[in-house]
């Protein structure tokens, strides 16, 4: 169960992010709020494509999930999971994307792997005092057809603009007691 101290400080870690680098507000959501977990994106996404492409349709991801391990002083492992219409918008908020198509797909992976970078670092500042050092390895970044959670704490959240991510914790972040 997380603390009180690590939820306020992951929100404090997204909310500031998403405010400084993609000028978006954020507030706390819950699983339940979300409703079922098969993403309604997917119909949006598949309107987007041409009818005469028939496997493109197949081929969207619908979610993009970014990871970032916490090398010192503990092994953790964060995770953001963004689905498909989010990524786009915060690429575009990122870039200052202004034409009509989506940007290309290396800048969404770069994005959500810089959103990730940002936001594991913001909460680990959070967290730890000023003598305490920390070490971040590289972000990564996976597509998925399907959302599904694995292990860990998940902290679920939504934008003013109703789309709906989450943030993973897999591992212990603080010492116990």
């Amino acid at each position: 169960m997380p603390t009180q101290e690590i939820k306020q400080a992951v929100f404090s870690a997204v909310s500031e992010t998403f405010e400084a680098m993609i000028f978006t507000q954020i507030v706390p959501a819950y699983l339940s709020d979300i409703g079922y977990i098969s993403p309604e994106p997917a119909e949006a996404n598949t309107d987007t494509q041409s009818s005469d492409s028939i496997e493109s349709a197949f081929d969207i991801p619908i979610f993009y999930q970014s990871f970032i391990n916490l090398i010192e002083p503990k092994k953790v492992s964060f995770s953001m999971i963004f689905p498909t219409g989010l990524a786009i918008s915060i690429t575009k908020n990122l870039y200052g994307w202004t034409e009509e198509n989506d940007p290309p797909e290396n800048q969404i992976q770069d994005s959500l792997t810089e959103i990730i970078n940002t936001v594991a670092g913001k909460l680990m500042t959070i967290l730890l005092d000023d003598q305490s050092t920390f070490t971040l390895g590289l972000p990564t970044l996976k597509t998925l057809k399907n959302l599904s959670f694995g292990k860990g704490e998940i902290y679920s959240y939504k934008t003013t603009d109703n789309f709906s991510f989450y943030f993973i914790i897999e591992g212990e972040l603080l010492p116990e007691e």
